[in-house]
């Protein structure tokens, strides 16, 4: 096999092999390094004319093979900076030699007293600029002898100088070689070019470049480089061939930018040249793969912390085998344990442990004292545990660390920062004790460095650490707490404790603090502080964008309605900051963001429209060239968001629009994405139009056709299914039910086929139960049940039922038309979820709402022990509770349904009995046991029920005013209904009292006299008039009937068409004639 590296330009604009093939060609050219080179014939490395290459071939020996080709077509990186002619030239075949006296008798060489001053420059200046100007002047000379005439005095010797300035081995048997065929060769013509500029001269400026900043550095530093060997090639000469130093040197300037692929590039240069060419100066040492480990230390690339593993892997096996005099040390291990550490990955703390020990194993067992760890080492180790939270983790390499001092290791003796990075550790876990456990280490600083046993006390940044633990956490005390450890900061501050000076990142922590609490007036008093602090003279409190996010995530949090108002004033402020030059970066992208989620949140009717009109200002910023203002697919799916909550279907299709024109146009931070469809299928759900359902599931479809034609990045996924079936569900139409199954059954064919992202969870079979539910279908309710859960045992965790999937299935239960079955199988539901619960299989037991869903079932079913068994449930609860199990504590819901199940049987006496039950409980500090309207109502209910003709009425009157006092002194949130009203009214019409009539029409009259003082709820209607009409019939009252009569039409004929006289008023007129 072979391996091809190609680039056609250099710095800005680099087309490269696929990331992964740099470390893997790396290490493999690493590996093949460990052979002798004597043996190394066979590396190639070729730029031609025509298709210039730089290439690297394996046959199954190990050798190299030159004669494969470069088979992807693009130019190198080496040879692309052979721009002119006479350079190409100068790489090509150097079997025809000019000497270098020929060189310099050609003309005369630039000025060197100018390069040499630049190159002492150099070591002075630290400007970016500052190796500009000896490259100008080295170019210079590049361009001088490559101009030289070929053709002429092509067999001079060009090492005639061995003997001159080297007398080692390694220079002799180079020179030995570079003399064959070449016996004309002088030492004067290699002393003529040496005094012009040598290796050293070029060294120093590629090194200078190395440590500049220059975006273009590293392609400045190749480029003198490839000079270098250009000159070589054509005069040959040591003096001017490049040695490891110089490689070395062209390296660090990758690595300086984390740019694994061009680092690779240039060591593949450097083992040609040495492998290859014999080229014994340039054999790479342990400085090279450390370059290298730092190149990757510094990358972004996905593998950087496996290849700069491999690395070091290298590295040691060269020194053991010999071929290295210097192996890996302390620093070494470090940058590959701190490449691990900074990657993310997850078994990034393992890596990094496992190096550390390796140290530790080399260190005290086989005395190598290059690896003994150091604070750098351990702290490294640590922040990768810390950065994941692992607490126990972080502990572990935290014992050892000490362990490893108090034997003698003085390098691992813990210091300030360490700790610290503890308490970042418990500020990313999840415990939760981790503000105490943290503050416990903050505490334990203080006494160690009052005791003398540590330099250094906390500082601002120890202190801000555990602020952002306390911010995180989920504690009610925690902004205060924050808020206090600032306070306290400030306090020594002030008294001249100059590492406590807290910085705009204190500030922004304890500000988070209030702000994840929604608490505005609390983070807006620190700001305020901040601003004091940022007057009074600390120039590191100064307000920045960050803070200016984090007040508005506070708004945002708030629930305030008028939140998006007060954010888009924050924004103002901002850009009147920056324009006035106060803020260094004005509102970004984040920014705005964050102002458009707070409209989207909001249920203000301008919500939608003021979403896009901030959006819209946006793109016309970003259009004008404002980069930091590129609205991306989270700015615009926000704005579908707020179009979506309120169903503004129009405005979600015209932000799609925007976000496909802007995309079209070249934004390709806009591209659509799965939420952008969600949002759309969203928007319709919520849109209340007949067509939603058939819209949502339009949309469902062209996502999965975008899919297939590579258009969206990943296929249709659970909650957009989840969405259109819910839509389905929640449809008047016939077919609603099956269209929601029919979905649901093909996410499962897809899922089973292998689309993973697109397995139903719980809120998905919820969604197709409440189709069946709402119909009362519980044969179809319990289909899906038996599916959900052979789904849920085949292994997919997702369907895992809920306490809401037993909820759904009781209340199908209690709408269906099985009335005498439903209760039975509702009580059966609610024990098989204990049960379930028991075994772990679900993870929430029965709660309050499912416990009165099953009373509720029993309610309604009208069988003889209904009230009993509702009863002994309820009995069940009150025990379930007393035992700790707050979240079956009864609530109104609950008694009012034992109450409706007495109701229902006429048992006044049970009745009173759970009404008492009630009222001592909501007096006992069970405030969600309040009587309610409901409550008063099904006790009304009860009394107009019962068999209690004579006391029955008045029982009910005397609750009817109890409600309406209660509800006058604010006790009663609200007054009675026309249903109240209505029942007390049937409660008389049904006794055979005397006074029964007039006591229906006075409550009748109450109910018009409230009603034309404007109180809507108690307006009279139908039932309401027929109710009195038939007080008056029972006792065969004519007139009174009559009366009656003429205030139900004349009210009617005033405006209230609920009175309209109906067959029933006839009816009751006719029995009472």
């Amino acid at each position: 096999m072979y391996w091809t590296t190609t680039t056609t330009t250099m710095g800005r604009s680099r087309s490269l092999s696929p990331s992964f093939l740099f470390p893997n060609m790396l290490i493999i050219l690493l590996i093949s390094l460990i052979t002798p080179p004597p043996n190394a014939d066979g590396l190639t490395f070729s730029t031609t004319r025509s298709t210039p290459t730089c290439s690297i071939s394996f046959r199954n020996k190990g050798g190299f093979d030159p004669s494969v080709p470069n088979t992807n077509g693009k130019s190198s990186v080496v040879s692309s900076l052979f721009s002119s002619p006479a350079v190409q030239e100068a790489s090509s075949s150097s079997e025809s030699r000019p000497t270098i006296a020929t060189a310099v008798d050609a003309g005369a060489p630039p000025n060197t007293l100018e390069l040499r001053e630049e190159i002492e420059k150099l070591g002075k200046s630290k400007s970016s600029s500052a190796p500009i100007e000896a490259t100008k002047l080295l170019n210079e000379l590049f361009d001088f002898y490559m101009s030289i005439d070929t053709d002429t005095n092509a067999n001079e010797d060009e090492n005639a100088n061995a003997n001159t300035s080297n007398n080692s081995t390694t220079a002799a048997t180079e020179n030995e070689t570079e003399a064959k065929g070449s016996p004309n060769y002088s030492a004067n013509d290699n002393a003529r070019i040496y005094t012009t500029f040598n290796v050293h001269d070029c060294t120093k400026v590629i090194g200078a470049w190395s440590k500049s900043k220059h975006r273009d550095a590293p392609r400045e530093a190749l480029s003198i480089l490839t000079k270098m060997n250009a000159i070589y090639n054509k005069f040959g000469g040591r003096h001017v061939r490049p040695n490891v130093v110089t490689y070395t040197s062209v390296i660090a300037a990758y690595a300086q930018r984390g740019d694994i692929e061009g680092a690779s590039t240039v060591f593949e240069m450097q083992v040609t040249d040495f492998k290859t060419k014999k080229n014994y100066s340039a054999k790479p040492n342990a400085r090279t793969f450390k370059t290298m480990i730092n190149a990757c230390t510094k990358s972004r690339q996905t593998r950087a912390p496996q290849t700069a593993e491999k690395i070091l892997a290298t590295l040691n096996d060269w020194h053991a085998a010999g071929q290295l005099k210097e192996g890996s040390c302390t620093i070494t291990y470090s940058s590959v344990i701190n490449c691990w550490t900074k990657s993310g990955f997850r078994e990034s703390p393992q890596r990094a442990r496992a190096l550390l020990e390796t140290m530790l194993q080399q260190y005290k067992t086989e005395g190598n004292e290059d690896v003994c760890p150091n604070g750098i080492t351990y702290a490294s180790v640590l922040d990768a545990y810390a950065r994941w939270g692992d607490v126990d983790g972080a502990m572990e390499v935290w014992e050892t660390m000490k362990e490893d001092y108090k034997s003698g290791n003085e390098e691992a003796r813990p210091v300030v920062y360490m700790y610290t990075i503890l308490i970042k550790a418990w500020a990313k876990s999840v415990h939760p004790n981790a503000p105490q456990e943290a503050e416990k280490l903050l505490q334990e600083v203080l006494d160690l460095y009052a005791r003398g046993e540590l330099e250094e006390g906390p500082n601002n940044f120890t202190y801000g650490t555990l602020i952002n633990c306390w911010a995180k956490s989920q504690y009610r005390e925690a902004p205060q707490r924050a808020r206090d450890i600032l306070e306290s900061m400030i306090a020594q501050y002030k008294n001249g404790d100059e590492r406590l000076m807290p910085n705009s990142v204190t500030y922004g922590a304890t500000m988070d603090a209030y702000a994840r609490k929604g608490d505005t007036k609390g983070a807006i008093e620190v700001f305020q502080i901040m601003k004091e602090d940022y007057e009074s003279g600390n120039t590191r409190a100064k307000a920045d964008v960050r803070i200016y996010g984090t007040l508005m995530s506070a708004h945002v949090r708030s629930g305030n309605k008028n939140a998006p108002i007060e954010v888009e004033k924050l924004l103002m402020e901002m850009v009147d900051l920056y324009s006035k030059g106060v803020l260094k970066e004005g509102p970004n992208t984040f920014i705005y963001g964050t102002l458009i989620n707070c409209w989207s949140k909001s249920e203000l009717p301008e919500a939608p429209r003021r979403a896009r009109e901030i959006l819209e200002a946006m793109i016309t910023q970003y259009k004008k060239g404002d980069k930091h203002l590129t609205p991306d697919s989270i700015i615009y799916n926000s704005v579908l968001d707020a179009c979506a909550r309120q169903g503004d279907i129009e405005g979600a299709n015209a932000v799609r629009k925007l976000m496909q024109d802007d995309f079209d146009s070249g934004n390709k931070r806009a591209v659509p994405n799965l939420r952008t469809y969600s949002m759309l299928i969203y928007a319709h759900s919520r849109g209340g139009k007949p067509n939603a359902p058939a819209e949502g599931e339009k949309l469902l479809e062209e996502m999965h056709d975008l899919y297939s034609k590579g258009k969206l990045r990943e296929p249709p996924n659970t909650i957009s299914h989840s969405i259109v079936i819910n839509c389905w569900a929640k449809s008047d139409f016939p077919e609603g039910t099956q269209r929601a199954r029919d979905i649901l059954e093909s996410m499962l064919s897809r899922y089973k086929d292998g689309t993973s992202n697109c397995k139903p969870n719980a809120i998905t079979y919820h969604s197709v139960l409440d189709a069946y539910s709402r119909r009362g279908d519980i044969d179809g309710a319990n289909e899906i049940w038996k599916i959900m859960m052979d789904d849920f045992h085949s292994g997919n965790g997702e369907a895992r039922p809920e306490r809401q999937t037993f909820s759904i299935l009781i209340d199908t239960w209690s709408k269906s038309n099985k009335q005498q079955e439903s209760p039975i199988e509702a009580e059966k539901l609610l024990q098989d979820m204990i049960d379930q619960h028991e075994k772990g299989d679900i993870l929430e037991g029965p709660d309050a709402i499912v416990f009165s869903s099953v009373i509720n079932c029993w309610a309604k079913s009208g069988l003889p022990e209904s009230p009993k068994r509702a009863r002994d449930i309820l009995e069940s609860m009150l025990n379930h509770y007393q035992y700790g199990n707050e979240k079956v504590r009864p609530n109104m819901i609950t008694y009012n349904s034992v109450l409706d199940a007495y109701a229902r049987n006429g048992d006044i006496k049970g009745a009173l009995e759970i009404w008492d039950l009630m009222n001592n409980d909501y007096l006992s500090g069970n405030l969600s046991a309040e009587p309610n309207i409901p409550s008063y109502n099904t006790l009304i209910n009860a009394w107009s029920k019962s068999n209690k003709q004579k006391e029955a009425p008045k029982e009910a009157e005397k609750l009817l005013k109890e409600m309406i006092d209660l509800n006058a002194k604010g006790d009663l949130k609200e007054g009675p209904s026309k249903i109240v009203y209505s029942t007390v009214i049937n409660c008389w019409a049904k006794s055979d009292l005397p006074e029964s009539p007039q006591r229906a029409r006075d409550i009748l009259e109450s109910m018009i006299h409230h009603y034309q003082n404007g109180i809507e709820e108690v307006r009279p209607n139908t039932i309401t008039y027929n109710s009195v009409l038939d007080a008056y019939a029972r006792q065969g009252h004519t007139n009174g009937a009559t009366e009656i009569l003429k205030m139900m039409e004349d009210d009617f004929d005033a405006g209230n068409i609920d009175a309209i006289v109906d067959l029933r008023t006839y009816n009751i007129l006719i029995d009472t004639w």
